[in-house]
């Protein structure tokens, strides 16, 4: 990163390093480095304490819905977003799920998908039934509203409009296109809270949309999701099939006439167990205040991360100046190296105490034969699903809140061992490569720590597998 960055920004980096190797005794043995402001706060641990120490942590063991943290919570984020409805539930993945379902997605349907993606979005279309139809992506890693015109077909039942790392496209266009085309918009917000278009926050333009409180999102329950909607039907279907059973919606916050609509709907839907529970719902809602205060850190990293690379020879995927960005992390481009050069540049920045990794693997491409993205359909055995066209590195700089989990186990060759059934051990060098020599991670200057990622994908290679796979891998 030397090389890169000039002086001052190594300067810059190195502290960021020191910080992150500062840890007390204490701290290494709770598996956390340093002090970071993403760690739960004080009134956040005494309300979930309150919700252990009184027993119930089932959202439906009570008498009233004032009673249930988890329901208390939804209409606090309903009030956030101003949304006439939110449902909290157990993960994004099964918000995103239960938004298809309600949307009437099912099997014979296609469902849109950008390119740009996650592997947990394709998978909720394919769990409902439907198939998912990538749609090419531009140089600013967001969805192209050309090649979505060109996707839609008699089949298309709705686009699954995933901000992947907060990026937005063009809404204007995107929602145009959809509404004369007769496609319905589920809005797959994991990665976009706080981000606005035009002064309004995402998840307030499709039919439904799917929040994400896992321990990487803004807001931290460890697991959880909710699904918001101005749509009573949608709303209500996604209560039934979330898990509320036996009258239970009793117990949510809901509007006149909704529980005579649930009454003669209820039984009718097939009911999964995807509720929130009550102590996610109370780790969960003294962070909703703080929102605001984290918008401004993520803000201020990105800013001071993207001034340092300003000088080198990379270019940033930009944003629309209708968004407001909230970016959970800084992805670049650098054209003029190839796959080989990108491997070297993983390793330069490992060698320094920067956890890389690269997705888009070699095993998982082949060359180019004429075939594009425009003829793919995801997973379909022995065909293309994605091409790109030239090289790409994204650099992610992610806020995570370690914990017990990231832990360094005292006997690392031992656990290789033990697991050895299950997965072939690591290089003896994958500990520096992932950790840096000491195994610490790097903390950024706000007190976050900080996990750098490298994406490349060859020059006109094409992934014949199912592509999120390709892209999320690590070689």
């Amino acid at each position: 990163m030397a090389s890169m960055t000039g002086h001052r920004e190594t300067a810059r980096m190195g502290t960021v390093r020191a910080r992150g190797s500062s840890s007390t005794a204490a701290d290494g043995d709770s598996g956390r480095t340093g002090s970071s402001p993403h760690s739960l706060e004080p009134d956040v641990v005494a309300s979930a304490l309150s919700v252990l120490q009184e027993g119930r942590l089932f959202r439906y063991d009570c008498l009233l819905p004032e009673a249930s943290p988890t329901s208390c919570f939804e209409r606090e984020f309903a009030d956030f977003l101003g949304t006439r409805y939110a449902i909290a539930v157990n993960s994004c993945s099964s918000a995103l799920l239960l938004a298809l379902l309600a949307c009437g997605v099912g099997p014979g349907d296609e469902v849109l998908v950008p390119a740009f993606t996650f592997i947990a979005v394709p998978s909720a279309v394919v769990h409902a039934g439907a198939t998912p139809v990538l749609v090419e992506t531009t140089a600013d890693l967001v969805i192209d509203p050309d090649d979505l015109e060109r996707k839609v077909s008699p089949r298309t039942k709705a686009i699954l409009l995933s901000y992947m790392r907060g990026r937005v496209p063009d809404l204007e266009r995107v929602l145009e296109a959809c509404s004369r085309r007769g496609v319905q918009v589920v809005e797959d917000v994991a990665h976009g809270m706080g981000v606005e278009w035009d002064g309004v926050p995402l998840g307030r333009f499709g039919r439904a949309a799917a929040f994400s409180f896992q321990s990487h999102k803004l807001l931290d329950g460890g697991e959880g999701g909710m699904v918001v909607t101005d749509d009573r039907d949608v709303a209500l279907r996604t209560l039934l099939q979330s898990g509320c059973y036996d009258r239970n919606w009793r117990l949510h916050f809901l509007e006149e006439g909704d529980h005579d609509w649930l009454e003669e709907a209820s039984n009718s839907l097939p009911v999964y167990g995807f509720r929130m529970s009550n102590l996610t719902a109370a780790v969960l809602r003294p962070q909703l205040p703080r929102v605001p205060a984290r918008l401004a850190d993520y803000r201020e990293r990105y800013r001071r991360v993207a001034e340092g690379i300003a000088a080198c020879p990379v270019r940033l995927p930009s944003h629309s100046e209708r968004v407001t960005p909230v970016p959970d992390s800084l992805q670049f481009e650098i054209p003029s190296l190839g796959p080989e050069q990108l491997r070297d540049f993983v390793k330069h920045c490992n060698a320094r105490s920067v956890p890389c990794r690269s997705s888009g693997s070699t095993r998982l491409t082949r060359a180019a034969s004429g075939t594009g993205a425009s003829s793919s359909r995801w997973g379909a055995p022995g065909r293309p699903s994605l091409a790109v066209g030239r090289p790409r590195v994204a650099v992610v700089a992610q806020r995570t809140r370690p914990g017990p989990h990231r832990r360094r186990h005292p006997d690392r060759a031992g656990r290789r061992q033990h697991a050895g059934r299950l997965r072939a051990p690591r290089a003896p060098e994958s500990s520096a490569r992932r950790h840096g020599p000491r195994g610490h991670r790097d903390v950024d200057r706000l007190g976050m720590p900080i996990v750098w990622m490298v994406r490349c994908v060859a020059p006109g290679a094409v992934v014949t597998r199912p592509p999120l796979t390709a892209l999320m891998v690590q070689e």
